[in-house]
């Protein structure tokens, strides 16, 4: 038996799929457990002021979605130019 182009394809995917998630799984458990341990060594009067100050911050954003939105796609859109004019310049000069 053997496989077609597209039967490779799809194993090649499904295992792609599999290690994103697996890579995924365990960037997110770093992230905790780095977390916890910046949350065990900080000062109780810092943790609290952060903690205000997220709070603070998350509320801004939940009641400003939109503007926050727009300006989000207004930066990615400014960076992506940048970083095509650096490319068609690095061209030109080659």
């Amino acid at each position: 038996m053997t496989m077609t182009s597209q039967d490779n394809k799809a194993s090649t995917s499904t295992e792609f799929r599999r290690q994103a998630t697996r890579a995924a799984g365990r960037l997110r458990d770093t992230a905790v457990h780095v977390g916890h341990l910046v949350e065990a060594r900080t000062p109780d009067p810092l943790l609290a002021s952060a903690r205000a100050g997220a709070g603070r911050a998350v509320t801004v954003a939940r009641a400003n979605r939109t503007a926050l939105t727009t300006v989000a796609g207004v930066l990615a859109a400014a960076v992506l130019a940048r970083k095509a004019r650096r490319v068609r310049r690095a061209r030109r000069q080659r």
